[in-house]
C-alpha cells in the first residue's frame, strides 16, 4: 500500500513539475550594446538563441514590445527563420522544433547624426500564452563605453564621477537637453589637455562614459565638458 502510495506521489510531482517547466528560453548572446559608426546602409545586429526545451515541436510568436530609437530615420528588424521588415512588429505563429535555434535582431541607424537604439522583443508559446521571455537589444552609433540612460532630461548636467577617487576605471554621468555637438576633454593640474574623451553631435538625454586612466600617474585631473554655449568642469582623483 506505501509503495502505491509513494508512485502516485511520485507521478503527482513529476506531473507539477512538467507544467510549471519553461518550454522556452530567449537569451541574448551578443554584448548589451552593439557598436558600429554612423554611414549610409549601416545594419548594427545583435543575436541571440532561442531554445525549445521540450522533446516536441511547440509554436512561437514574437512581437516588438519597445522600439525606442533616437529619431524617425532609425529603424528596426528581427529574424528568426524569415527576416521581417521594419514595418512589421509581429512575426507568425510557427512551429519550432526541440533544442537551440539562432535569432538576430537589427538596428538600421541614421546615416549622419550618432545616437542609441533601445529594443524589446518578447517570445512567447502560443499554446501557453503565460510562457514567454524577452530580450532587450541595443544599437549604437557611439563608441563603445558610452551608454545613454535616457532621452528624458530638465537641462545641461555634468555629474561627479564615480568611484572617486579611482583606479583605474571610472564612470561620468552627463545629461545635454539638446541637439548639439557635444566636447567632453581631460586636462591635468596645469591646465595641459590629456585626452578627448568624447567629441561628436549628440541628441537631448543622459548619458554615461567609462573612463580608463591606465597610463595616467597617479594626480589630480579636470575634465570639461561642452556642449553649445553650456560649459561644466569637475575634478577627480587618479590613486595609483
Amino acid at each position: 500500500m506505501k509503495t502505491i502510495f509513494y508512485t502516485a506521489i511520485a507521478v503527482l510531482l513529476a506531473s507539477v513539475i512538467n507544467i510549471q517547466a519553461q518550454s522556452v528560453t530567449f537569451v541574448r548572446t551578443s554584448a548589451e550594446y552593439v557598436y558600429h559608426s554612423p554611414g549610409p546602409f549601416v545594419d548594427i545586429e545583435s543575436d541571440a538563441t532561442v531554445t525549445n526545451t521540450t522533446n516536441h515541436n511547440i509554436n512561437l510568436v514574437f512581437k516588438r514590445v519597445l522600439n525606442n530609437l533616437p529619431n524617425s530615420n532609425w529603424s528596426t528588424a528581427f529574424c528568426f527563420t524569415l527576416c521581417y521588415p521594419p514595418t512589421v512588429d509581429s512575426s507568425y505563429e510557427q512551429a519550432v522544433s526541440p533544442g537551440q535555434h539562432t535569432f538576430s535582431f537589427h538596428f538600421y541607424p541614421d546615416s549622419v547624426v550618432p545616437g542609441i537604439g533601445h529594443a524589446k522583443m518578447l517570445c512567447y508559446n502560443a499554446d501557453i500564452r503565460s510562457d514567454s521571455a524577452s530580450v532587450t537589444f541595443n544599437g549604437s552609433t557611439f563608441p563603445v563605453g558610452i551608454r545613454q540612460i535616457s532621452s528624458t532630461v530638465n537641462g545641461f548636467k555634468l555629474n561627479q564621477n564615480y568611484p572617486n577617487p579611482f583606479n583605474p576605471t571610472t564612470r561620468i554621468g552627463f545629461s545635454v537637453d539638446k541637439s548639439n555637438y557635444v566636447d567632453l576633454r581631460l586636462y591635468d593640474i596645469l591646465g595641459r589637455e590629456v585626452k578627448v574623451l568624447l567629441s561628436q553631435p549628440m541628441n537631448p538625454g543622459e548619458y554615461e562614459i567609462d573612463f580608463k586612466a591606465d597610463n595616467l600617474a597617479s594626480g589630480m585631473y579636470y575634465y570639461r565638458l561642452q556642449s553649445g554655449e553650456n560649459v561644466a568642469v569637475k575634478k577627480m582623483t587618479l590613486v595609483k
